[in-house]
């Protein structure tokens, strides 16, 4: 083998790495421009439907009509005695104090 032959040789090889390289490169690349098309096509679905959902939002808040009525005209007091402290124990100086309160004293 001859200097020239193995030049022809090494010359054939790093033209072969490169344009697998380069093919390798260009594949990569039209995948990755797919995929960002796909992001971008569903971001404008996305985009759409929001702004469907947002001139509809719209269209029922204007269509809202505030009307005031009186529904009782009278004052109505509920007093609910709901047991807060059910296992409350008072000494009984406590029960004292709390019985002169209610005398008033």
């Amino acid at each position: 083998m001859n200097k020239q032959s193995l030049l022809l040789i090494i010359l054939a090889y790093v033209l072969g790495v490169g344009s697998g390289w380069q093919i390798h490169s260009w594949k990569s690349s039209t995948e990755k421009l797919a995929l960002l098309e796909a992001h971008n096509t569903a971001q404008r679905i996305i985009d759409d439907a929001l702004d469907k959902i947002s001139i509809s939002t719209q269209e029922a808040i204007d269509g809202i009509q505030i009307r005031h009525t009186t529904i009782n005209k009278e004052a109505l007091t509920e007093i609910r005695e709901i047991p807060v402290y059910s296992e409350c124990i008072i000494p009984v100086q406590g029960v004292e104090l709390i019985n002169k309160a209610r005398r008033n004293e």
